[in-house]
């Protein structure tokens, strides 16, 4: 994992086609706009790896593993 600071208004360029913009700061969260192709599809994490054993947290470690088919784990909801 990269860490990148980014102040309200910055932005942060990965590939050629994802531009995420950080468009508010508040206490508890921020607001991001992430522009992508239209094809492009896009899921939550917490969608995607929520453990469903009751604690409410999600499921494996803190990151994104790179091996999970984003649409074979949506399909399996």
């Amino acid at each position: 994992m990269q860490i990148i600071s980014r102040s309200e208004n910055e932005g942060l360029v990965i590939g050629q086609d994802v531009v995420v913009t950080v468009l508010e700061i508040q206490t508890h969260f921020v607001r991001l706009g992430i522009a992508t192709p239209k094809a492009a599809p896009y899921y939550r994490e917490e969608i995607l790896f929520y453990d469903d054993d009751g604690d409410g947290r999600i499921a494996g470690s803190d990151s994104v593993p790179n091996d999970v088919d984003p649409v074979a784990a949506t399909a399996a909801l």
